[in-house]
């Protein structure tokens, strides 16, 4: 297998690739459908231009060549259906079958004579095709095939130029330029660089070009595939709010972007790994995630400090049990925002994490002896620590602490406060 035969196995098997994984995503999705037939057209016309570069005579390269062009007619016919459908076009309900009717006369001419190329030749190990440029079925098959590119450009530039955010812009335009860039080139290499420079048409390789700058657009802006999963996927990730997702066994497999940013680790580096290894190894936060997982509750809330580069975070967390559409047990939800002022009110009356701990366990209503256990320390190492705390603070009572806790604006939640509220659910997706 030379050289030009190798890269066209790898150009079938990344078109069968963006393919599959476009249908895939919302196999209802009328651009997706579309988009998968492009796919399979490109991925089928280079599968036989395997055999055109391998063939050994001109007698058993016109065969394979006739098959490998009738879906590269294809390909270049389902282009404008595509665009049509994807900006919504008006006239595709008339415009698109008579676009399958003005490719008949370009299938019958490359199955009774040549389509482009009125001879090719063995020069050396190379094939060269030279095209027919003045017959009138290649002058028919340019105008038919360069003004249906083009006006999918028009329609393309129109979407680009009316798109209302910069999302549908940016998507648009890649879209745009990618079309523009495989017309230019498959043009030029099939009617003038392969002919002048005596090198194999590669043309098919160029298909590519289109297809990769549509899927890219796909998998970066998800404009073709707006469904239930991918716009939960962009709300969490877009959150203000730091989002984890963890599975049973308390292994990270979502870490939104301020999650990322507040806890200073990056995405890569944390899926799959424990939480522990990301929030620290907190005695309250483990118990509260076993209390969670035996499902002796549903949802908790609490805060705690994570440990960063320089400093500790203050994060107020809430732990939610997912489940999906059967109730069965899917993960722990983990949502965490940064409480910005609980740094400044600690330093303030030199307070410990120990005694904000047990602030937060005393405003709850939880007794001496339930913080103790909680805490898993002695009963008078609890009085001695709230006594301190009244003194740092000035203050004599609960009352008076709930009264300075709310004019700080702190939260004052506790993991043992049970917080009873309809379970999070979603939906299972196949």
């Amino acid at each position: 297998m030379d050289i030009y035969a190798a890269i066209s196995l790898s150009m079938f098997h990344i078109s069968l690739a963006f393919g599959i994984y476009v249908l895939l995503l919302d196999s209802r999705n009328r651009v997706h459908r579309w988009f998968f037939l492009l796919a399979l057209s490109e991925g089928l016309w280079n599968f036989f231009t395997i055999f055109v570069f391998s063939a050994d005579t001109v007698e058993t390269l016109w065969p394979r060549f006739r098959i490998g062009a009738t879906f590269g007619i294809f390909f270049v016919s389902n282009i404008l259906p595509f665009v049509l459908i994807l900006t919504r076009a008006r006239q595709g309900r008339w415009w698109i079958p008579l676009n399958y009717l003005l490719s008949l006369p370009v299938h019958y001419r490359n199955w009774t004579s040549f389509l482009v190329f009125e001879r090719i030749e063995k020069v050396g190990s190379t094939w060269v095709f030279h095209p027919a440029l003045y017959s009138i079925g290649v002058q028919y098959w340019i105008l038919y095939s360069h003004g249906s590119i083009i006006i999918s450009l028009i329609l393309l530039y129109r979407w680009w130029k009316r798109a209302d955010t910069e999302r549908f812009r940016r998507q648009s335009r890649i879209v745009f330029y990618s079309l523009l860039l495989f017309f230019i080139g498959g043009s030029a290499n099939d009617l003038i660089i392969a002919h002048r420079l005596g090198i194999p048409v590669i043309s098919p390789f160029y298909f590519i070009i289109f297809l990769a700058g549509t899927w890219y657009a796909i998998v970066k802006y998800r404009f073709l595939s707006i469904t239930h999963k991918t716009v939960c996927k962009d709300i969490l990730e877009n959150m203000d709010v730091a989002v984890l997702l963890l599975d049973p066994e308390l292994r990270i497999m979502m870490i939104n972007k301020q999650a990322q940013r507040l806890l200073e680790h990056r995405q890569v580096d944390v899926i799959g790994e424990q939480v522990a290894r990301v929030l620290g190894d907190d005695t309250l936060l483990k118990e509260g995630f076993r209390r969670l997982l035996e499902g002796r509750i549903e949802k908790l809330s609490y805060t705690m400090q994570v440990p960063r580069r320089d400093e500790l975070l203050g994060l107020q967390i809430t732990l939610s049990l997912v489940r999906d559409w059967m109730g069965e047990l899917l993960g722990v939800l983990l949502i965490g925002q940064e409480i910005k002022g609980l740094k400044q009110f600690m330093s303030r009356f030199h307070l410990t994490w120990r005694e904000w701990e047990i602030i937060q366990q005393v405003l709850s209503g939880a007794t001496n002896r339930s913080i103790a256990e909680h805490l898993q320390i002695k009963e008078r190492t609890v009085k001695s620590h709230v006594t301190h705390i009244y003194n740092k603070l000035g203050i004599r009572n609960r009352v008076e602490l709930l009264k300075l806790i709310e004019n700080a604006n702190l939260p004052y939640e506790s993991p043992l406060k049970r917080i009873e509220k309809p379970l999070l659910r979603v939906k299972a997706s196949n």
